[in-house]
């Protein structure tokens, strides 16, 4: 079930529960629509816990884009996270756009 069309039925059943002048949904369809519902609570939930992640792995990035004397020795590995960061950025920003509803 998409979840525009799970949308529908339960917007349709609370009118219904509200007394408006409807058919009650099929209860078998109301069941699918709820646990499509939480289906979608749960990855908006997971997607905000990962939007706040990448957002703090971010903040690491100015330790790392002007590494000390004692880190010239290890430049090629700052080379290797400032490209782990330049892809957390670019994830980062298609997470933020994403979340558009099916």
């Amino acid at each position: 079930m998409e979840n525009k069309h799970a949308l529908a039925i339960l917007k349709n059943f609370n009118e219904w529960r509200r007394g408006a002048e409807c058919r009650q949904p099929e209860p078998h369809l109301i069941g699918l629509a709820i646990d499509k519902g939480i289906e979608a609570l749960d990855l908006s939930t997971q997607h905000a816990k990962m939007v706040e992640m990448l957002t703090k792995v971010k903040a690491l990035q100015p330790l790392i884009e002007y590494p000390s004397d004692c880190l010239q020795e290890h430049l090629g590995e700052a080379q290797a996270i400032r490209e782990m960061f330049n892809q957390l950025d670019c994830l980062l920003s298609s997470i933020k756009k994403g979340g558009s509803d099916e």
